[in-house]
């Protein structure tokens, strides 16, 4: 029987903090996604500023708004 796997994708629901078309919506638009620089520890070109970034963050343990896609492949 061949192997199945469970596949989630999980967006952090930015719209829930950051108004649309504000300053903030605009610059995150530009940047399109939080960068990390690899080799280089605690190391990143955020997308928000960091008071939304960490309303946004999907952490364990805490519930946050986000979009899920959800795929078995088998």
């Amino acid at each position: 029987m061949p192997a199945i796997y469970l596949l989630e994708i999980h967006i952090s629901d930015v719209a829930r903090h950051v108004l649309k078309d504000s300053e903030i919506d605009k610059e995150a638009h530009i940047r399109r996604e939080s960068k990390y620089i690899p080799g280089v520890r605690n190391t990143q070109i955020p997308m928000l500023p960091f008071d939304i970034g960490n309303l946004c963050s999907l952490n364990q343990e805490k519930k946050r708004y986000a979009l899920t896609l959800s795929v078995i492949i088998n």
